[in-house]
C-alpha cells in the first residue's frame, strides 16, 4: 500500500503536475466506472498538484480523454422499474483514453434500447441519425422540453450511450439544483436577453459506444494483452485478489497465460512479491527495485493519508482480514504506513486496527472526533476482537494528514 500511495501519486513527493500529470493518472485509473461527482474532488485532486479542472476540459475538448459509462446493468433491477432518469453526483462514470475505448468496453459491447424510456429512445434516434449536436439543437430535432432534455440526457449517460466533447455538460447536470433550469423562455419574453444557461448546455453530445461485438479470436487477445498491461499498469504488481475490484478486467486464467508469454519474453518478472497472497504474481522490474527500497526505508514520520472509500485503492477487507469499508462516497478509509487504521462511515468513527488509547486520541484529533466517539469505537473493537490490544503507533509527535 505504500508503493501504491507513491505508485498513484497520493504522496506529496511523488504527485504529478499539470495537463500531462492529469493525463497520466486518467490513464491508470481508466477501467472503473466511479461517482460522477467525486472524480474531481476526491480522486483526481489528491493525485494532481493544484488540479484546475480547465486541465480536464481541455483533455476532453481536444479528444485525447473521454467519460461515459463503461459497464452499466443491462437490465433495469427486478422490482425497481426503469432505472433512474436524473443524473446525481453519485451516477456512474468512468475517464478514460479515448483511444483505448474499444478494449475497455465488455466483450459484447452492445446495449438493448428496449429499456429506455421513450424521450429517450427519441433523443437516441436524433443523435444516431444527425451525429454530434449541441443541446439547443437536439432540443428542437426532437421537439423536448427542456425539463425533458435533461432527463433523457441523464438517463442515456446512465445507461452508456452517449458522452459530451467537454466535461462541463455533465457538471451542469450532476451539479443542476431540483428547481432550477426548469423553465425555458422563448427569446421575445426576455426583452431580448440572454436566458439562463441549463444544465447540459455545455459542449456537444454525441453517441460513443460502438456494437461490434469481440468474436474474433485474435481482437479478443489483444484485449486480453491491453488489459494485462493496463493492470501492470494501475498496480505495479498484479495477482489474482486484485481482480475483486476490477469491474471490466478479462477473467484471471485468460490474463495469466498473457502474462506467462510476456515473462517468457523477459519483459515482465513472475515472482513471490506480496506476503500472504495466493497465486501466480507478476510485477514490472521497476516495481520490484521501488518495493525493495520502500522495505528497507525508516517508517519514523511516515503520513496518514485518508481515502475516499470509492477510490480503488480502498482495499481493506480485499487483501488484508479486516472488515470492510463499504465503496460509498461518504465513506472514508484512514491509512496509517500502509495499513488500514480507522474507518468512517455514516459519520462515525470505527477502527480496523488495535490502537492504543494515545494513538487513538491522535487519529481522533486530527479526524476532528470527539473522545467519547474514540472510547466508543475502541469498546466495540474489543468486543469484536477479543484478543489483547496491540501498540501500533508510537510517536512523540502528531503526523501530518494528506
Amino acid at each position: 500500500m505504500r508503493f501504491l500511495f507513491r505508485h498513484h501519486g497520493f504522496h506529496p513527493s511523488t504527485r504529478r503536475e499539470g495537463a500531462e500529470g492529469l493525463y497520466e493518472t486518467i490513464t491508470q485509473l481508466q477501467g472503473f466506472d466511479l461517482p460522477a461527482g467525486y472524480w474531481e474532488r476526491d480522486l483526481l485532486k489528491y493525485r494532481v498538484r493544484d488540479y484546475s479542472s480547465t486541465w480536464l476540459d481541455e483533455l476532453c475538448m481536444t479528444g485525447e480523454i473521454s467519460w461515459g459509462r463503461l459497464y452499466p446493468n443491462p437490465k433495469p433491477i427486478e422490482g425497481k422499474g426503469r432505472p433512474l432518469k436524473t443524473l446525481s453526483r453519485n451516477s456512474l462514470i468512468a475517464l478514460f483514453r479515448r483511444d483505448d475505448a474499444h478494449w475497455l468496453l465488455p466483450e459484447r459491447a452492445s446495449l438493448p434500447t428496449d429499456n429506455l424510456s421513450g424521450v429517450a429512445q427519441d433523443l437516441l434516434m436524433v443523435l444516431q441519425r444527425q451525429g454530434a449536436m449541441f443541446a439547443g439543437d437536439i432540443e428542437y430535432a426532437a421537439q423536448l422540453l427542456p425539463t425533458q432534455l435533461t432527463d433523457a440526457l441523464g438517463e442515456l449517460i446512465s445507461r452508456g450511450w452517449i458522452t459530451s466533447d467537454g466535461f462541463a455538460g455533465l457538471r451542469g447536470l450532476i451539479g443542476q439544483s431540483r428547481n432550477s433550469g426548469n423553465v425555458s423562455y422563448p427569446r421575445r419574453m426576455t426583452g431580448g436577453r440572454r436566458p439562463k444557461t441549463l444544465a447540459g448546455r455545455a459542449g456537444r453530445w454525441s453517441l460513443w459506444r460502438r456494437d461490434d461485438e469481440l468474436d474474433d479470436p485474435e481482437k479478443m487477445r489483444s484485449r486480453v494483452e491491453a488489459w494485462a498491461w493496463q493492470l501492470l499498469h494501475r498496480w505495479g504488481v498484479v495477482f489474482r485478489d486484485l481482480l475483486e475490484r476490477e469491474q471490466g478486467a478479462p477473467r484471471w486464467y485468460e490474463l495469466v497465460q498473457c502474462y506467462r508469454r510476456l515473462e517468457a519474453r523477459g519483459e515482465i518478472r513472475g515472482g513471490r512479491f506480496i506476503r500472504g497472497v495466493a497465486g501466480e504474481q507478476y510485477a514490472s522490474a521497476d516495481t520490484v527495485g521501488q518495493l525493495r527500497k520502500l522495505r528497507d526505508e525508516n517508517l519514523d514520520g511516515e503520513e496518514l493519508v485518508m481515502l475516499n472509500a470509492v477510490d480503488p485503492l480502498n482495499l481493506a477487507g480485499v487483501l488484508t482480514t479486516q472488515t470492510r469499508v463499504p465503496a460509498l462516497a461518504n465513506n472514508r478509509v484512514v491509512c496509517w504506513r500502509g495499513e488500514a487504521v480507522v474507518g468512517i462511515q455514516k459519520k462515525k468513527f470505527r477502527l480496523l486496527k488495535a490502537l492504543t488509547t494515545e494513538n487513538a486520541l491522535i487519529l481522533a484529533k486530527l479526524l476532528d472526533f470527539s473522545p467519547g466517539e474514540i472510547a466508543a469505537a475502541r469498546r466495540e473493537y474489543v468486543k469484536q476482537n477479543p484478543a489483547p490490544i496491540e501498540t501500533f503507533i508510537a510517536t512523540e509527535k502528531e503526523p501530518a494528514l494528506f
